[in-house]
């Protein structure tokens, strides 16, 4: 296990992360334990228990782990990761997929979609990618605001 990842995961530790296959959010929670398991052919790997704030148990693999992103879990990791802009073709293909029509369809809704939302905020670690965008109109957008899930 990585030096970076030995110092933050010991038992009672609260840590947040993103997993490398799953970079839309982060997990946030309590190390209960980890567990050495040798792997001769795989090699090494230990087996990670969390206790996530609703009570229920995680476990993962240290190399599952992102290494950039684990940090204390009292650190907002929010602001060590800028804001990309989405992208002109980005935007575009969100409309197309929604047909220029509003998702979201609150009340007050003009049903155009005239802004690109992400789904999983950006201050809860929503990532601009295709999967987390959506076509809304403005009075939709402001009605969501940072909420998820909505």
């Amino acid at each position: 296990m990585c030096e970076k990842i030995n110092s933050y995961i010991k038992e009672g530790n609260k840590i947040i992360f993103r997993l490398r296959q799953h970079q839309n959010y982060f997990i946030k929670g309590k190390i209960l334990s980890k567990k050495f398991i040798p792997d001769f052919e795989k090699g090494n790997k230990t087996l990670i228990t969390i206790e996530l704030e609703n009570g229920e148990k995680y476990f993962c693999y240290d190399y599952e782990i992102d290494l950039e992103t684990i940090c204390p879990a009292s650190y907002n990791p929010i602001f060590f990761f800028p804001r990309e802009p989405t992208s002109e073709e980005l935007k575009k293909k969100v409309f197309e997929r929604a047909d220029y029509k509003c998702v979201l369809k609150l009340e007050g809704c003009s049903g155009n979609a005239e802004e690109c939302d992400h789904i999983i905020p950006v201050s809860q670690g929503g990532l601009t990618i295709l999967e987390n965008l959506q076509a809304v109109c403005k009075n939709c957008n402001l009605k969501k605001s940072n909420k998820f899930p909505f």
